[in-house]
């Protein structure tokens, strides 16, 4: 794997913020970040049983890589989304209360070539809702389930 930008190998990366491992582009000046790929197991290391699986990446945790990349290669980048909390006194999430925007509104706008565009992010296996595909054909929506994708997003719109 490379530096889409840079074109140099990607390092390993421990991220204590995070809790997670990442690969990024070895030039001090660029902050390009991806969750690391997933490496082929001996049969000694897989897990046995299906509660030792590992966990694999969130919508959320994939969100903010974006946006933290994004941020880093000096995009203005708005979020739409907002998170869920849990009670701090039972524990449960809310059922009842709608969170968030308009249903098909993308969870990212950034700001590039002078014009607002979204960014909406989709984990691994989120399905996308119908609104969201209608704002997608129209043009100004990009679908993106990783970091690559979404600079690649950035790259078409600047015309790359």
């Amino acid at each position: 794997m490379t530096c889409p930008i840079h074109n140099l190998p990607l390092a390993p990366v421990q991220d204590e913020q995070w809790g997670g491992k990442f690969v990024a582009c070895p030039a001090k000046s660029c902050g390009y970040t991806r969750i690391a790929p997933k490496t082929p197991q001996r049969a000694a290391e897989r897990p046995q049983q299906a509660s030792q699986k590992l966990p694999k990446a969130r919508e959320e945790d994939i969100q903010q890589a974006i946006i933290q990349t994004l941020r880093i290669h000096g995009y203005e980048v708005l979020q739409t989304t907002v998170r869920v909390r849990k009670c701090e006194k039972c524990g449960t999430y809310p059922t009842k209360a709608r969170y968030g925007a308009t249903d098909g509104v993308p969870d990212l706008f950034v700001w590039v070539e002078g014009a607002w565009r979204g960014i909406e992010v989709k984990g691994p296996a989120t399905k996308i809702s119908d609104a969201q595909k209608r704002l997608a054909e129209k043009g100004r929506v990009v679908i993106v389930r990783s970091v690559e994708d979404a600079l690649e997003a950035i790259r078409m719109w600047k015309g790359y």
